[in-house]
């Protein structure tokens, strides 16, 4: 799937856009987009340093700072997060560096601005080493400062498969905001943090369902309306949207099939439109006009181009619109909606210049547990438990423990299967003695068996994040053998299209 390489911004009233990317030097790169006025040319940047890893995060302030003044945020070369103002009162902006943030992160950042004129704050939200969201928060309050300080940062719970979005608040005054992401089961969850004070108090992770393959995208077109996107496990889009807190519907199905997470933007009141890269890389386009879907519910308008990159949209001021993407050359391009057509025209692109990389996409959870309590029917005197840590790099740990809490010994046996999204079936087994009471020996049979890395889970990580979660099962008997264990176990996953042995005694 085709990521995110562009962030770009709305940045004053004169209807002009600034651009950042990362260049293939590692720097960061801007421009502002202003027809032919763009500074500082049509296909010249303005080197702004630094060494990245991470598609920038941008957002635009009006209160504490000077007018429209950007707020940039993107990881350095060793994943930490770095801070700089980018100034719009004159050309070239301020030469001021960045400003180490701290913290390790596996997802760029998602970063706003909110809260009331007086008091605004920032947020920036990314995900940890293990896949939790941390945030940090700037606070105007007195003389301004971060929180929690120096490079700390708060856990907000919870593992995310992709980088979370932000919607911007639109400056409503409020010191809430949202949060979304798709977990591990690839469901999509919804956050609220209340940040009135410090630490905030959250919302928690509250499901909303879905089955995605994609980061979220979403928008707020008036401060009590919210609209989600996604992309399905069959590569079509889907949304569904929010009012005064109360969700509408389920999941809308929007159609197309698609090779990039879905770009939305908004210019107006009751007004979306939606980008994705189709199958072909072409530019495809929806929008909803406040009664319906244009060009129609399932159908998607192609706007040409072939792209290495997920689009970028923003709009400057009402019915404008400007996308953006790298092509084949690596070169950015950019579209425009000036309220009556698109230009250069409806499936031509103008060149913008440069030559820029495409950032490594968020990391998927670096492991995944199983773990269950064992029971033996019939009354038998054993109980125990067992655990399975597979990890991204293809290793895995499989541990468990039995215990004879009765008189006589027995010979035990488990084995165990996950099963991907695919259909594959991941296999581990163990046995094992016990001793009773009336008999010399353990009572206990522990076991703790490491395996080094295995092609199949490496190379088909992430089918194990499957729809729901990758399912568990096992099944655990006394005195037989565990070759006996399997006609009991693999029929429960249903139609399975392998099995493959990771530990096997």
């Amino acid at each position: 799937m085709k990521t995110k390489a562009i962030a770009a911004r709305e940045i004053d009233t004169l209807s002009r856009v600034g651009i950042y990317a990362i260049g293939t030097d590692g720097a960061m790169y801007y421009k502002i987009w202003h027809g032919d006025a763009s500074l500082p040319s049509k296909t010249d940047w303005l080197f702004l340093d630094g060494r990245f890893d991470s598609v920038p995060s941008t957002f635009v302030h009006r209160f504490e700072l000077s007018p429209w003044t950007t707020e940039v945020f993107g990881l350095g070369s060793n994943d930490d997060m770095f801070h700089r103002t980018v100034g719009t009162s004159a050309w070239p902006p301020s030469p001021q560096g960045w400003e180490p943030l701290g913290g390790i992160f596996n997802s760029p950042p998602a970063a706003i601005s909110f809260g009331p004129e007086g008091a605004e704050k920032w947020a920036i939200v990314g995900l940890g080493t293990d896949n939790q969201p941390y945030l940090k928060i700037f606070d105007f309050t007195g003389s301004g400062s971060w929180l929690p300080s120096a490079g700390d940062w708060l856990p907000l719970g919870g593992i995310l498969m992709y980088e979370p979005a932000v919607p911007d608040p639109m400056q409503d005054g409020r010191t809430a905001f949202d949060i979304f992401g798709v977990g591990e089961d690839r469901q999509m969850y919804h956050m609220i943090v209340h940040a009135s004070q410090w630490p905030p108090t959250t919302s928690g992770w509250q499901p909303m369902g879905g089955c995605f393959t994609s980061p979220p995208a979403v928008v707020k077109w008036s401060p009590d309306r919210i609209d989600v996107f996604g992309l399905g496990m069959d590569h079509a889009i889907y949304h569904r949207a929010s009012e005064n807190g109360n969700w509408l519907s389920d999941w809308e199905f929007l159609g197309g099939v698609f090779d990039s997470a879905p770009e939305v933007v908004s210019w107006g009141s009751n007004r979306l439109d939606i980008f994705g890269l189709g199958t072909d890389d072409q530019m495809y386009h929806k929008a909803w006009d406040g009664r319906r879907w244009l060009p129609s519910p399932t159908d998607w308008d192609p706007l040409g181009g072939v792209f290495t990159s997920a689009p970028t949209a923003r709009s400057a001021e009402f019915n404008t619109l400007h996308v953006f993407g790298l092509g084949t050359d690596f070169q950015m391009y950019h579209k425009f909606w000036n309220g009556n057509q698109w230009l250069p025209s409806h499936t031509d692109w103008e060149p913008l210049g440069g030559v820029f990389t495409i950032p490594r996409p968020t990391l998927l959870p670096s492991q995944l547990d199983f773990e269950g309590t064992i029971v033996f029917p019939d009354g038998v005197p054993v109980g125990g438990n067992v655990h399975i840590t597979l990890f991204r790099d293809g290793t895995s740990v499989f541990s468990g423990h039995f215990h004879d809490s009765g008189g006589v010994g027995f010979q035990c046996a488990i084995a165990c299967g996950i099963a991907d999204a695919q259909g594959r079936v991941y296999t581990f087994s163990e046995s094992g003695p016990v001793a009773g009471t009336f008999e010399v020996g353990s009572r206990d049979f522990n076991w703790n068996d490491p395996s080094p890395s295995q092609p199949e889970i490496r190379d088909n990580w992430e089918d194990l994040f499957a729809c729901g979660g990758a399912r568990f099962r096992f099944t655990a008997q006394v005195n037989l053998n565990v070759a006996s264990l399997w006609p009991l176990l693999l029929p429960g996953f249903g139609e399975i299209i392998g099995v493959i042995a990771i530990v096997s005694k």
